[in-house]
């Protein structure tokens, strides 16, 4: 599975990410000199977060994640109905407050669970289609 992994992984899209990972932790530095660097500290914390979290999603089968996208695109339907009776926070009431530091916005997340649902949606009438 690892080498069936590594010969499908696109690396242009890979070192992309992280360049532009490196961008903004630059303009972070450069940015945040006054502030204590605050801002490139958090950031720091959350990539140190995401990358294990991505090294398990990559080894998730799509089709899993597939299957099971319906029932998340639900939950996150009433997260996004939820998310209307909020605080406001810089103008919006679009975030979970989790605690002083750590926001959740359920948006992003019901954007993934879109596309994966009208993929799935799509394959599955292709597939009754042919039949």
């Amino acid at each position: 599975m690892k080498n069936k992994l590594l010969k499908n992984m696109e690396f242009g899209v890979l070192i992309t990410c992280i360049l532009l990972l490196l961008i903004g932790m630059v303009a972070l530095y450069s940015s945040t000199q006054e502030s204590d660097y605050a801002e490139l500290k958090r950031q720091i914390i959350w990539t140190c977060i995401s990358i294990p979290i991505m090294i398990v999603v990559i080894f998730i089968d799509y089709e899993i994640i597939a299957k099971f996208s319906p029932v998340f695109y639900g939950i996150f339907i009433v997260l996004l109905v939820a998310v209307l009776f909020t605080p406001v926070i810089n103008g919006a009431t679009s975030w979970f407050t989790i605690t002083e530091t750590v926001r959740f916005q359920p948006s992003e997340f019901a954007k993934i669970f879109v596309i994966i649902l009208l993929a799935y949606v799509l394959e599955k009438i292709r597939t009754t289609r042919k039949r």
